[in-house]
């Protein structure tokens, strides 16, 4: 092997992988809007997690890439752990569909014939000034150049099998018993892991294979090697990321590893059933054609996936048990981070799914706004001891801290993705997403102000009448239903939600005006003494404060702007 044919096949392996990189990218931006649809009504169902996992798979055309995207969903709160798994087991048969279009285009058209048209259509379509076209020209420039890098690899090995040293060194590792069996998977993974692209792993395997320089039962192993490896491209992205986030990572390897323990056991009695059902026969079968081995190695590659997906799917719980077994919280660590955090993957190659994970983890926030107002409602209620006073308390403190925390992270985040360029129409849902995660923090600002008031009340020991208490406590539930509606909107949104907090926006308008002037009758009656009677006004200014920002964040995702 010459420096050139090195040099011909590490460039062609390069064309070939900027050209993925380029599809992938352009099919996520083409098809964001179906995929924060797949995410938004995904359930707990296996079978439907399942089915998203293949729809996220084939159009992002790599399940590294799906993988590292549900990372950043399980870190960011949009999937537990079950449902993330059953993504995954679907996500490895979706992404299958690229082994299939390399067998079946590059190996049985004329390359140039098409990868050359792809590459001139692809990259003129930019010049027409729509962004619609513009992405579907990145989708054809990365298959023209997908496809040369292809060709490029193909003409660097094909004389390889002449070559003395070369044939000899590949007959040693031929598949032929268990042990080199193993060795066979140990290589496709490790090559794999270095170049993070199982479907390029799997390319050079066909090219091999289409050259003669291995038999089918080598190539078989190859691919399982490369389900292994490609496993750690998500694992190298959930470094640093949360513990659901880290579990994720590892039960995309566990599933792909139990996977190929058990294929590797049926090995031999696999490959000849597959070679009867696929069309053609392979080498080592005498009068084989080389031709024919790229369809039986995708095939292969389908049937690992599909095979593992009908027997683990079952089973999501016990690998979702097995990868928190292996990722344990760390018991020095104490209480569990509230951090917002997000996907590790580029932003701008994915930008529908990063607004959606801002969307989400705004909706975090107002989860947390919402639990932080009703422990501070409960504070007004009689006869609580001090120790339950102070924790709850506490409660709220921690509250208006996080929701601080969590502004910074995702206005940081917002920030990454203004950065590297939005469409128009997510520009301005990620201004409003921004906005909305000011008025959720200052939500918190006013908690605290509710509990400073509170515990003025405590330490003067000033009492309500029953009357204020009762008018209190039904301005408070206008207030809470308004926030709660207003937190659901933003991951369901519904056509009447807007006109639903507008009528209660209204109604905590009039009754505010209506308690203080009631209040301020009690106090020229004499029935509330003054310091009480202006920490229920502080009070009741609170609540109306939160409404204003309930609402605020209503009219930043009204359904009928949409």
């Amino acid at each position: 092997m010459n420096i050139g044919m090195v040099v011909a096949l590490l460039g062609g392996l390069g064309l070939f992988l900027y050209g993925m990189t380029v599809m992938s990218d352009a099919l996520q931006r083409v098809a964001g809007d179906k995929l924060r649809s797949f995410l938004r009504h995904l359930t707990q169902n296996r079978i439907l997690g399942a089915i998203t996992g293949v729809a996220i798979a084939a159009l992002m055309q790599s399940s590294s890439a799906a993988t590292v995207m549900l990372v950043g969903f399980v870190s960011a709160g949009l999937l537990d752990l079950v449902a993330a798994v059953s993504v995954v087991i679907g996500a490895n048969i979706g992404a299958t569909a690229t082994g299939w279009i390399v067998a079946l285009v590059g190996f049985k058209v004329d390359i140039s014939q098409l990868a050359l048209p792809a590459i001139a259509l692809g990259f003129f379509a930019r010049f027409l000034g729509k962004p619609r076209l513009s992405e579907w020209g990145r989708v054809l420039l990365g298959f023209g150049l997908l496809f040369l890098g292809l060709e490029f690899m193909g003409d660097a090995v094909h004389t390889l099998h002449e070559n003395p040293a070369i044939s000899e060194w590949m007959a040693k590792v031929q598949v032929t018993g268990m042990g080199s069996l193993v060795i066979a998977i140990v290589i496709g993974a490790v090559v794999t892991m270095v170049i993070q692209a199982s479907s390029a792993a799997m390319t050079m395997t066909m090219v091999l294979a289409s050259q003669g320089l291995i038999d089918f039962p080598t190539a078989a192993a190859l691919v399982i090697g490369q389900n292994i490896g490609t496993t750690i491209t998500a694992n190298l992205a959930a470094i640093g990321a949360s513990k659901a986030a880290r579990q994720t990572a590892i039960s995309h390897f566990l599933f792909n590893l139990f996977g190929a323990v058990w294929i590797g056991l049926f090995f031999w009695l696999l490959l000849p059933l597959l070679d009867a059902v696929i069309p053609g026969t392979v080498p080592p079968t005498p009068g084989a054609d080389t031709k024919a081995l790229p369809d039986h190695i995708a095939a292969f590659n389908t049937f690992f996936n599909l095979a593992n997906a009908i027997v683990f799917l079952p089973f999501t719980q016990f690998i979702a048990w097995a990868a928190r077994k292996l990722v344990k919280d760390d018991p020095l660590q104490g209480e569990p981070e509230k951090r917002l955090r997000f996907a590790h993957s580029d932003l701008a190659a994915n930008p529908h799914i990063a607004v959606e994970e801002a969307r989400e983890a705004l909706h975090n926030m107002g989860k947390m706004a919402v639990d932080g107002f009703d422990v501070a409602i409960s504070l007004l209620a009689p006869g609580i001891d001090e120790a339950t006073f102070e924790e709850r308390a506490l409660e709220i403190e921690k509250a208006e801290q996080a929701l601080d925390e969590a502004e910074d992270d995702l206005r940081q985040f917002t920030v990454d993705l203004i950065e590297v360029g939005l469409p128009h129409e997510l520009s301005e849902e990620i201004n409003h997403i921004s906005g909305s995660a000011h008025d959720y923090e200052r939500v918190g600002d006013h908690l605290d102000s509710m509990l400073r008031q509170i515990r003025r009340k405590r330490s003067k020991d000033l009492h309500f009448s029953d009357e204020a208490h009762k008018d209190f406590d039904q301005l408070a539930n206008y207030v809470r239903e308004n926030l709660v509606r207003v937190t659901a909107n933003i991951s369901n949104p519904w056509s009447s939600m807007m006109s639903e907090a507008t009528a209660t926006e209204e109604m905590i308008d009039v009754r505010r005006a209506e308690l203080r002037k009631k209040h301020i009758n009690r106090l020229r009656d004499q029935a509330c003494s003054l310091q009480a009677g202006i920490v229920f006004i502080e009070l009741l200014t609170s609540l109306e404060r939160i409404g204003d920002h309930a609402f605020n964040v209503a009219q930043d995702f009204d359904p009928r702007e949409a």
